[in-house]
């Protein structure tokens, strides 16, 4: 069955999100999950994280409490038939950890407040662009 497309925009934020932290798990500039799910300037942020990661011999994990990683959808508007607009509140505890001994380098746990702009992209929803709004929006607020 089709999703409707706000419900298939929705869908593609959760996948976007387990792909990250997949990618980051093992970061690897040809993984083929970047080309997936990530487009324009999201793609080119994620290309330099991977970068930064490599250079200072760091991955991610998962933390042990799964509600310590919950991303959270708050609002999706449609603008055109190819672009969309999600809101989103996100609880992200995911590990920073040395790549070689996979000791802790971060495990701090914060609440990530964006606004995501999705394209469709060859029949996909890709995250195009994230901006950060802890200054001042209230989507998180009443979580």
């Amino acid at each position: 069955t089709t999703l409707d497309p706000k419900a298939a925009v929705e869908q593609a934020f959760f996948d976007q999100w387990d792909a990250f932290v997949e990618i980051l798990e093992d970061p690897d500039p040809s993984n083929p999950l970047i080309d997936q799910f990530f487009t324009g300037e999201a793609r080119d942020a994620l290309l330099d994280t991977i970068s930064d990661f490599v250079d200072a011999g760091q991955a991610t994990r998962r933390p042990e409490d799964p509600e310590d990683f919950v991303p959270r959808s708050v609002q999706v508007t449609l603008e055109s038939d190819t672009t969309a607009v999600l809101i989103e509140c996100t609880v992200d505890g995911t590990v920073v950890v040395d790549s070689a001994s996979l000791e802790p380098i971060n495990d701090a746990i914060s609440t990530y407040e964006a606004r995501n702009v999705f394209e469709l992209v060859e029949g996909s929803w890709k995250l195009a662009s994230s901006e950060d709004l802890r200054d001042g929006d209230p989507s998180c607020d009443d979580l």
